[in-house]
């Protein structure tokens, strides 16, 4: 005797909250049990359309014809579905392919709905033929009827800028406002604030799921009496495409973007052969509405990410950032041959008593032939050590050149994103005057080209003055004495902190502990870029330079010079060390080649004295 199978779909997440699923499930066992067929399994796409037919590529339906073809479900058994919809609601020459199918692999579909049987003998019978060939065009044209009128109340609501339910998920609509959720704009505001530091979405992922914090899309959410509706397909924990989308949306900068769907032939790979295939895209539509949302991340630090996103575009900028933010120095630790990065390896990485800082390029045995290691517990304890040494404490900071300096800072990012608007505008308009075969309408749109081209050029005069502005605040102010204390502290308590992880035992405290070790040598790292210009690691000498930022003389520049000792005692321990204020002249900043004056001829070394830790008063001379 065949067995039965059934299949359940319904299109949206709303259809899931009512009676869909009870009313298919009651009727095919109604009808199962009247054909004496038993039924032993069940597929079901809940959220899934078949007006493209994406159940059948890539849902259950196409489980279920995977599964007949492997011979999991023999021949000769029945499927049970409501109506030929479920199982397509696309162009009749694709609705009709995903029929033949499955009657030519001798799979019996029941319709439940109407009671009709379909098996592969109704293939040569052509009034069953057509009668399921016009149920399947009457699904179509619905579903594109629908499709329609969906696309023409986006269209109407984005002429009238009406607000809906859908919306991100740091908001909710309160009538006809739109209200944030604190908690969650905190979390938005975190990501920001951690990417801002150059922490890629996968670690800000991490740390978010380590902290317990669920995807918008996990819950629905109830404020003032009023649900948040969750959207989208349900997730159980951050990813690093979630995050990133939200660091990319400019949602969070209150603009609404509305868009269109656009069907777009790619080419990709079928059964191992190259194929045209059709797929849906989102593509803007019209202009983005500014201030349609509630503004929660400032103009400023958007900038801020957009740079250290950039930034990590870049390959080979010091390695990753791995589950301890393993090196402080990336982006300013160089090597002084090649002018690569200092790396931390992936296999030093993970265990940070072994840890070494070496460069990339020779450590790929590219460019730099010379591969020293130095260890980078020693090298971080050196450095941070003598944070007093750089004089950092010897120039005061001046309020009000900071104030001056945020507000250029502001202005200059909201007049960047006004030239950005203004140049998609105009570039739409100078496509209508190609395109265009009215003079009156042409002389319309150029009127607004010089109206936009007058207001870009009035921006960009004042973005000018104010990098100009900003340029010389910077020259004026110093924030080093911050930085000093920034760092101490942190320092402090990463010290303490290591501590704790050093006597940790138990394998989830551990985690929860280096997950604010992470946090705390992040933002340590922000604190050394500030004031730090860079950091050159020589290998042949075994030396370190420390250049900080704005510390130059007319020759060339100063730096705070630190030597890796010969091993020495009974292990053979070698150890880092604190040598003098140094000046290397201007023509040390060339990509040296390889038959280079060495940099202790340089910086003319006068004896081998090495000062202890803390002696900052022997700086002199």
């Amino acid at each position: 005797m065949p067995n039965g199978h059934s299949y359940y779909r319904y299109s949206s997440a709303i259809q899931g909250q009512g009676d869909s699923i009870r009313r298919q499930s009651s009727l095919v066992e109604k009808v199962a049990a009247e054909k004496g067929i038993p039924l032993i399994r069940s597929y079901a796409d809940y959220g899934l359309s078949a007006y493209r037919g994406d159940n059948s590529k890539f849902g259950m339906l196409a489980r279920f014809k995977q599964d007949v073809k492997d011979g999991l479900i023999p021949r000769g058994d029945w499927l049970f579905v409501e109506s030929l919809d479920r199982l397509s609601r696309d162009r009749i020459s694709e609705a009709q392919k995903v029929l033949e199918d499955l009657l030519l692999e001798d799979i019996v579909i029941c319709t439940v709905a109407d009671r009709r049987v379909y098996t592969k003998a109704s293939l040569d019978e052509p009034l069953q033929i057509i009668g399921a060939i016009l149920i399947m065009s009457r699904a179509h044209e619905e579903a594109q009827m629908k499709s329609f009128r969906a696309s023409e109340a986006w269209a109407e609501r984005h002429r009238n800028q009406e607000k809906g339910e859908i919306c991100p998920g740091w908001l909710y609509l309160d009538g006809e406002v739109y209200q944030p959720i604190p908690y969650r704009v905190q979390f938005v505001v975190i990501m920001f604030e951690m990417a801002a530091r150059g922490i890629g979405a996968s670690a800000i992922a991490d740390d978010l799921n380590e902290r317990g914090i669920p995807p918008f899309s996990a819950e629905e959410v109830k404020v003032n009496n009023r649900v948040k509706v969750r959207t989208g397909k349900k997730a159980e924990r951050w990813g690093p495409s979630s995050v990133r989308n939200i660091l990319i949306n400019r949602a969070v900068l209150g603009e609404y973007q509305p868009r269109t769907e656009v069907e777009k032939e790619i080419t990709k790979i079928v059964d191992g052969k190259e194929a045209r295939v059709k797929v849906r895209e989102k593509e803007p539509a019209g202009d983005p509405i500014l201030e349609f949302y509630p503004q929660i991340i400032s103009a400023n630090l958007w900038q801020q990410v957009e740079r250290a996103r950039r930034r990590n575009k870049a390959r080979a900028k010091g390695g990753a950032l791995g589950k301890t933010y393993a090196n402080l120095f990336r982006d300013i630790a160089v090597c002084s041959r090649c002018r690569g990065p200092m790396i931390v390896p992936y296999s030093d990485s993970k265990n940070p008593q072994r840890a070494t800082l070496v460069c990339a390029n020779a450590n790929r045995k590219h460019k730099c032939k010379r591969r020293t290691y130095f260890k980078k517990e020693l090298v971080e304890t050196a450095i941070l050590d003598h944070v007093k040494e750089y004089r950092l404490s010897e120039i005061f900071r001046d309020p009000d050149k900071e104030k001056a300096l945020q507000s250029a800072e502001n202005e200059i990012a909201e007049i960047t994103l006004k030239l950005e608007r203004l140049e998609k505008e105009s570039a739409k308009l100078l496509k209508l005057i190609r395109e265009s075969e009215d003079d009156d309408e042409t002389q319309f749109y150029r009127t607004d080209v010089k109206e936009m081209l007058a207001t870009k050029k009035a921006a960009l005069a004042r973005r000018d003055y104010l990098k100009g502005e900003r340029v010389t605040l910077i020259a004026n102010r110093d924030t080093r004495r911050d930085a000093e204390a920034v760092v101490t502290k942190l320092r402090s308590d990463l010290n303490r902190l290591d501590e704790r992880i050093r006597e940790t035992y138990e394998e989830v405290e551990k985690s929860k502990l280096q997950r604010y070790q992470f946090a705390i040598r992040s933002k340590l790292s922000a604190a050394l870029h500030a004031f730090v210009g860079s950091i050159e690691f020589d290998p042949d000498d075994m030396t370190i330079i420390v250049f900080i930022d704005g510390d130059r003389i007319p020759e060339g520049r100063c730096g705070y010079l630190f030597r890796q000792t010969e091993r020495r005692g009974r292990w053979q321990v070698r150890d880092i060390e604190f040598v003098r204020r140094v000046q290397i002249p201007i023509t040390r900043y060339h990509f040296w080649p390889e038959n280079v004056q060495p940099l202790s001829e340089l910086i003319q070394l006068q004896s081998s004295k090495i000062y202890s830790t803390g002696a900052g008063d022997d700086m002199k001379g």
